[in-house]
């Protein structure tokens, strides 16, 4: 809950910085003498001021001007009345009307910046700032692009110069009320918000995004979704560069709600359920096995070592799972129905005899829907899910199929491994079809008899025979495959021993953004 706080306007003009008498770059010369804020040119008359090397009559002028016009605004408590001020020295306020809390803060930024550019009188600058300093890094325009399109055409450096210094005004206005030459005052209540920020990052150095999105949140009491959502635009002023390092620009692509809090369902989804084919794999042989570990390495900036390609098929990807949440939870219906996905087996099986009965074909159509290898489905109706008295031997599988006996063997392993991987451990990242979840519960449970069989295929058989009720003649048109799929080899033969091998942790930095020139002067 966003807690109300009063603008931070100043009850004493004294204390006031002279920056806010917009004097472009003679407010330097007047630093360099020795006057800093408003108390120390209380009593500078003209005379005075003309004394200062390199002050003319032009700043004399302005100075006399602008300072009267402020104290005129001052109201009765002591407060200056900024829109007052502004008007009488003929520059725009920004905004108009302050925010009172965080999250009004943080909502009203693509405003300010919308505002902020049609106030620029530079339009390269103003193109500068809604094309790249406030636009989601995807988006951004390139300074070659924007160099092109100027009048006259600008080289790439050029542009870049004009970016930084603009970058640079707007953070001394914001942060130390230092205006040169930017011709536009921050409203007070509205600066507030950016110096409580620079406050708490007064002594940091660098900081991973991923704290700098927690310590934002913390300082304006707003969720950490509504920060990401600004995050292109904050970064940009905090450290000086529109173009984030290239480990945080797919973490500013990801939709806000994916960070939303609470979301701890979402955060254990394994990312072997995703649909993301080879991509998901080398996520989880990373060692980024769950949704919320993928999260947190966008999060970190590790995760564009993977290469541009990739990080962006996960970045999609992400983002259409972040389509089908619904209240924290994925919508699994949505998920399928964008992914346009055909549903198998197409008949679901209400009951274990159903199951029993169908399994060998529905097996068969989900190899035939997949390139598992070249002839895993021939392999797989002519042996491996038969039972023993009617299974053809690999040699002669290999002369139907015109191959050898060991190509044969090699293509049924993995065929084998692969089906355990789907329909065991649930990695459908390779998966062209949707499986139905009857289906799968009738395979959990298969599943706990075999863990429960002591490797032993007729006690097997005879066990889930008994606990779906169906006959052990019934069952003999199930089990081989079963028993193929959860072993890795056809029944008669041990059970090949399963294990999960884990990339050892990379050793790699955390991504780091330098807070460039985002400091608060005291």
């Amino acid at each position: 809950m966003d807690q109300a706080v009063a603008p931070a306007q100043p009850n004493d003009v004294d204390n006031l910085t002279i920056g806010v008498l917009h004097l472009g770059a003679k407010t330097r010369l007047l630093e360099e003498a020795g006057f800093l804020t408003l108390a120390d040119v209380r009593d500078l008359d003209a005379t005075l001021l003309s004394q200062i090397p390199s002050v003319g009559r032009r700043t004399v002028d302005e100075f006399v001007h602008n300072h009267n016009a402020l104290l005129n605004a001052v109201d009765r408590d002591g407060s200056v009345n900024w829109e007052i001020y502004c008007a009488a020295v003929g520059i725009p306020l920004l905004p108009t009307r302050p925010p009172v809390n965080g999250g009004e803060f943080l909502a009203g930024l693509p405003s300010f910046f919308a505002a902020l550019a049609d106030a620029l009188d530079d339009r390269i600058l103003a193109t500068i700032l809604l094309d790249r300093i406030s636009k989601p890094t995807t988006s951004q325009k390139t300074l070659e692009e924007i160099g092109a399109a100027a009048v006259p055409a600008l080289t790439r450096e050029r542009v870049r110069q004009k970016e930084r210094k603009l970058l640079g005004q707007i953070t001394g206005g914001l942060l130390n009320e230092t205006y040169e030459g930017l011709g536009i005052h921050f409203h007070p209540g509205f600066a507030f918000w950016w110096r409580k920020a620079a406050d708490a990052l007064a002594d940091v150095e660098e900081i991973d995004v991923e704290n700098f999105v927690k310590l934002l949140s913390n300082v304006w009491s707003i969720p950490q979704a509504a920060v990401m959502k600004q995050l292109p635009a904050l970064v940009a002023v905090v450290t000086g560069e529109p173009q984030m390092a290239p480990g945080f620009r797919a973490f500013t692509a990801l939709d806000p709600r994916l960070f939303t809090e609470g979301s701890g369902e979402l955060n254990n989804l394994p990312v072997l359920k995703l649909r993301m084919d080879k991509v998901a794999i080398r996520l989880a042989e990373a060692g980024m096995q769950r949704f919320g570990d993928v999260v947190h390495s966008f999060r970190s900036g590790d995760l564009e070592r993977m290469g541009v390609a990739p990080v962006k098929r996960v970045t999609d990807h992400f983002n259409l799972v972040a389509s089908c949440l619904n209240e924290g939870s994925v919508d699994w219906a949505g998920y399928r129905a964008i992914l346009k996905l055909d549903c198998l087996p197409k008949t679901v099986p209400a009951t274990p005899a159903d199951f029993v009965r169908t399994l060998t074909q529905d097996t068969e159509n989900l190899l035939r829907g997949h390139e598992v290898s070249v002839r895993a489905v021939e392999i797989f109706r002519r042996r491996t899910g038969k039972e023993a008295r009617e299974r053809m031997t690999l040699h002669q599988v290999g002369e139907e199929l015109g191959t050898f006996a060991s190509s044969i063997k090699r293509e049924e392993t993995i065929l084998l491994a692969w089906l355990n991987d789907v329909l065991v451990g649930r990695e459908f990242c390779s998966l062209h079809v949707w499986l139905d979840g009857t289906w799968l519960r009738w395979w959990d449970e298969a599943s706990e008899t075999f863990e429960q069989s002591r490797d032993d295929y007729d006690d097997f058989a005879d066990s889930l025979a008994w606990r779906w009720r169906v006959s052990r003649q019934e069952m003999n048109a199930a089990a081989p495959t079963l028993w193929a799929v959860f072993t890795g080899y056809p029944d008669g033969r041990p059970p090949r021993s399963r294990s999960v091998i884990h990339l050892a942790d990379a050793d790699v930095g955390l991504g780091r953004i330098r807070l460039q020139g985002f400091r608060r002067v005291h």
